[in-house]
């Protein structure tokens, strides 16, 4: 999915005072193959991939998130 756009639209709504909020966001996703190309032309030497917010490593074709760590 390299370069897909994704929109989506969030509200949240405070019961404390009935305040509510209202955003629209869009993401673009990369392949994991350009985001490390990315990553390497910025400079960042130590990078870290996770597939979940668990720590599990990063598989291409099974992991559910691509999490990166970068310094």
């Amino acid at each position: 999915m390299d370069h897909e756009l994704v929109s989506f639209g969030t509200s949240t709504r405070f019961d404390s005072d009935g305040v509510e909020i209202a955003e629209q966001c869009t993401l673009r996703f990369i392949a994991p193959s350009r985001l490390s190309v990315l990553l390497t032309d910025a400079g960042y030497e130590n990078v870290q991939w996770f597939g979940n917010w668990d720590g599990s490593p990063f598989e291409t074709a099974s992991s559910p998130e691509i999490i990166v760590v970068a310094a």
